[in-house]
Formats: C-alpha cells, sequence, structure tokens
C-alpha cells in the first residue's frame, strides 16, 4: 500500500509540474499570439539551477528562487535573441532560410519512387 502512495504523489508532481507548462505555453501564446515550443527546456533549466543551489546551500527558498530567476533570463535571452527576430522578419524573408535546409538534406527513402523517377540518380 505504501507504493501506491508514493506513486500517486509522484503522479501529483508530475500532473502539477506539466500543468504548470501548460499554463505558462498558453500565457505566452495568448499575450503574443506566437507559440514557444521551448518551455520543457526552459523548466528544464530551471531544475537543473534548483538542483544545484540545493547542492550548495541546502535552502528551499534560494533555490526556487535560484530557478525562477535562471529560467527568466533565459526565457528573456531566447525571447530576445531568437523569437522577436522572427516576429518582426517580413513574412516573405521566412521561406529562404527554409527552402535552403531542405535543398541542403539528402532526400527521404522512397522520394524518388514517389516522384516517378525511379532508376535515376
Amino acid at each position: 500500500m505504501h507504493g501506491f502512495f508514493v506513486a500517486f504523489g509522484f503522479g501529483l508532481v508530475t500532473a502539477a509540474i506539466l500543468a504548470f507548462s501548460a499554463v505558462a505555453f498558453s500565457l505566452q501564446y495568448g499575450v503574443s499570439n506566437h507559440p514557444n515550443f521551448a518551455h520543457g527546456e526552459l523548466l528544464t533549466i530551471g531544475a537543473y539551477a534548483a538542483y544545484v543551489s540545493q547542492t550548495l546551500t541546502t535552502n528551499l527558498v534560494v533555490g526556487g528562487a535560484a530557478a525562477a530567476v535562471t529560467g527568466g533570463l533565459v526565457a528573456w535571452g531566447m525571447n530576445r535573441g531568437i523569437v522577436e527576430p522572427f516576429v518582426r522578419a517580413r513574412a516573405r524573408s521566412l521561406p529562404a532560410p527554409t527552402s535552403c535546409t531542405c535543398c541542403r538534406r539528402p532526400p527521404p527513402i522512397g522520394w524518388d519512387r514517389f516522384c516517378g523517377r525511379a532508376g535515376m540518380s
């Protein structure tokens, strides 16, 4: 029976973390109208910051503050360096990098049969 309560507790903690991420994602999309799919990475960075601060100080408040500050700074840097330049970019300038990356990769397996060029190299 003890295992059930331990599993139930871990399930509640995991659900709370996922709910926190979902609320943050929907809030970010609702405010800026642009999705940012890096919320998992930001949560991981905050978790590592909390872990490091816990090993150094063993103070829960310091760990929470370190996680919040580190996650906030990384999120701010990602927004300034990655998200905002794409939001400000004109729509016709975005297909150019996409088409260049598509041309650099080898075609998928079976693509020659799909295009009707079987046997041609």
